[in-house]
C-alpha cells in the first residue's frame, strides 16, 4: 500500500482555484455560482491533488445536474457545502448518489463515477462527505477532520 503524500494545505485556496477553473463551464451552462468562502484560513493535512479532484468531481456533477442555481459555501469550521437546485432527485436516488455507476436520469453524457470517486478520496483524506436533499436542493457537505 502506497502511503499518501500529505502536506498542510489551505482548503480555501484550493477551493477558489477549483471554482475559477470551472468558470467557463458555468458560463456555458448559464450558471452564476454564488460563492461564500470564509476569511479564516482553513488548513488541514491533505493531499493537494486528491483535494482538487474531489472539488472538480463535485463541481462537474453540479454543472451536469444544476438548474441554474448553484452555491458554494465554506464555513469557518472548515465545512464546505455545495448546493444546487434540482428536481431530478428523490430520497431513493439520494441514497445512491455515491454508488459507483449510479446516474440520475436525464444526465447528459455521464458515467456516474464522479461522486463515487469524490467519496473515496474524501475518506482517504480523513474526511466526511454527505448528501441531503431539501426544498429541491441537493446539498453535498464535505468536512476534513484535523489529524
Amino acid at each position: 500500500q502506497n502511503e499518501i503524500k500529505k502536506e498542510y494545505i489551505c482548503i480555501n485556496h484550493v477551493l477558489e482555484e477549483s471554482i475559477v477553473s470551472f468558470y467557463s463551464l458555468f458560463k456555458e451552462h448559464y450558471i452564476t455560482p454564488k460563492i461564500e468562502i470564509c476569511d479564516k484560513k482553513i488548513v488541514r493535512l491533505l493531499n493537494e491533488t486528491m483535494l482538487k479532484r474531489i472539488f472538480e468531481n463535485i463541481l462537474s456533477n453540479a454543472i451536469k445536474y444544476s438548474e441554474y442555481d448553484f452555491h458554494v459555501h465554506m464555513y469557518s469550521n472548515g465545512t464546505v457545502e455545495f448546493k444546487n437546485k434540482t428536481d431530478k432527485l428523490d430520497q431513493v436516488s439520494l441514497g445512491k448518489l455515491f454508488d459507483r455507476y449510479y446516474t440520475v436520469k436525464n444526465a447528459k453524457k455521464s458515467n456516474g463515477i464522479g461522486l463515487s470517486i469524490a467519496k473515496q478520496l474524501v475518506e482517504l483524506c480523513n474526511g466526511e462527505i454527505k448528501a441531503k436533499y431539501e426544498n429541491h436542493y441537493l446539498i453535498i457537505e464535505i468536512r476534513f477532520l484535523n489529524d
